[in-house]
């Protein structure tokens, strides 16, 4: 190697010391738990509704999800599409697993534009009195609980975002519905949401240490938590279909029901 090659190869070797002593930051030993207790823990949390509408990538057009756990004491549903409809957004498929006498404000929402079809269990009150008088322009999709899964399960009905009522969850949103204020039993319903739609937005009224066990609804598959005063009315749950009844018709379908699963070979003494 000649002088000069020798001399220009120690100028770029001094030229690139120089640039990574500038730029380049020195290693520094951390220990992983540092490294850990660095990164944002509450990633999922917002401060507002409307903070979480923003986040899921709600667009004209889309399908939106609810469950009815709450039923005639729902507050999630209303409190969710006032804040839509304020936000400005038009021409939404709403696809709750039902609809009861509660959701009525649901009628200005379908005369504005906000909502313009709709897939459900079941329609009361108001609401169902006002699309049979013709308000919504596009036919019901009434379906059972079963075949709201199938629906959703072959891809007829695609949800773009789900919006989940639940009393209690952690801050990764892990939830159950028996826990909390508002406890609503079961969350059966809103089991093929959150393991189906694009973008999960979990509702809570309380938000309780992780890992908040057991879990109906497990973190991995909620994206968004956001936390309110109420997502429902449990005290209004057993009333309509769901009251208590002396009806002796009722008490015998009852009876007869009980008996056919007692009798089914499917149920034992001490199984989940």
């Amino acid at each position: 190697m000649t002088q000069k090659n020798e001399s220009q190869r120690q100028d770029r070797v001094a030229a690139w010391s120089r640039r990574a002593e500038s730029e380049l930051s020195a290693y520094q030993s951390a220990a992983k738990l540092d490294l850990q207790a660095q990164k944002p823990r509450d990633h999922k949390l917002c401060a507002s509704l409307e903070e979480a509408i923003r986040r899921s990538g709600l667009r004209d057009g889309m399908t939106l999800s609810f469950h009815h756990a709450f039923r005639g004491g729902d507050l999630t549903i209303n409190l969710v599409m006032e804040t839509i409809a304020k936000m400005g957004f038009k021409n939404l498929t709403l696809a709750s697993s039902s609809l009861s006498d509660c959701h009525a404000p649901l009628v200005e929402h379908i005369r504005n534009g906000v909502v313009s079809r709709i897939y459900t269990s079941g329609l009361r009150g108001p609401l169902a009195e006002e699309i049979s008088r013709g308000l919504l322009a596009e036919p019901v999709q009434i379906h059972s609980h079963g075949g709201r899964v199938h629906l959703v399960q072959s891809g007829e009905l695609n949800i773009d975002v789900a919006f989940l009522g639940v009393p209690s969850c952690d801050e990764f949103g892990n939830a159950n519905g028996y826990t909390g204020k508002a406890c609503c039993g079961s969350l059966g319903y809103a089991m093929v949401d959150a393991d189906s739609a694009k973008q999960v937005v979990m509702l809570t009224e309380q938000l309780l240490p992780y890992p908040h066990n057991p879990a109906s609804i497990a973190q991995d598959q909620v994206d968004l938590i956001v936390q309110i005063e109420e997502v429902g009315d449990a005290n209004k749950i057993g009333a309509g279909a769901t009251r208590m009844t002396t009806n002796p018709r009722e008490l015998l379908i009852a009876r007869s029901a009980a008996e056919v699963l007692a009798h089914s070979g499917y149920f034992l003494a001490g199984c989940l």
